[in-house]
């Protein structure tokens, strides 16, 4: 694996760490690497024509990221699915996002308003041919920018835990056919209460779009006979 990609017909440098990390995600997000599957090291290098350094830096990254867990006995596997995780995740990041959002819409500056407006209209470009891992950074941008401005860092604290267990979950909501077209509409509604300094009536809005993302990976998870782990 070389340290160059082609990515859109154009050329990028990359690290092969940051190569490995992308393919890796992507088998991720597709099921061909399924959860609780364990990932031997010397496979994987083999299969991706790579060094084994780049490949534990990659292995790093996608823990710290929550695509993959550590076991105590020091195995590295895909991380595993629950409905009541994802039912326990989602409530508490309903709370904390809508609570930030709360915060944000008072004190956002009209610059940053514009900047996520911005982020809109790249989410709204999306077709249905857009790989799920694109939309789902995106989605994960418009987010952070909401709840950074609101400038409590306890809050943003917790909801960074949080997102690290939620990336899995939140593959299953966007790969679900319309799904981001609702939600590019939740987000907009999200910004025009913001806009509007309606703090309330924002909160409740980001509160609605989580829960109704809750709603569908359940629904999603429970069609496919995952009621328990994958």
């Amino acid at each position: 694996m070389n340290e160059d990609s082609l990515v859109n017909g154009v050329l990028h440098s990359t690290t092969v760490s940051d190569q490995v990390y992308t393919i890796l995600r992507e088998k991720i997000i597709d099921g061909n690497l399924k959860a609780g599957e364990t990932l031997v090291t010397s496979q994987l290098a083999e299969m991706l024509n790579t060094s084994r350094t780049p490949l534990r830096e990659a292995l790093k990254r996608l823990e710290e990221a929550g695509w993959v867990e550590r076991r105590t006995n020091g195995v590295v596997a895909v991380t595993e699915m629950s409905v009541k995780e994802l039912q326990e995740i989602y409530s508490v990041r309903a709370v904390l996002e809508g609570l930030a959002t709360f915060e944000a819409t008072s004190i956002i500056c009209d610059d940053d308003l514009i900047k996520i407006e911005n982020k809109l209209s790249q989410y709204n470009a999306i077709d249905d041919a857009s790989k799920v891992s694109n939309i789902i950074d995106l989605g994960q941008e418009i987010h952070r920018m909401i709840y950074q401005a609101a400038s409590n860092a306890t809050c943003l604290n917790m909801l960074e835990q949080i997102l690290r267990k939620l990336n899995r979950y939140r593959a299953y909501s966007t790969s679900v056919r319309g799904r981001y077209r609702q939600t590019l509409s939740e987000h907009r509604e999200i910004l025009r209460r913001m806009r509007e300094r309606q703090a309330e009536a924002a909160e409740l809005a980001m509160r609605a779009h989580i829960l109704n993302a809750s709603a569908i990976v359940t629904r999603h998870m429970l069609n496919l006979g995952l009621s328990d782990k994958l």
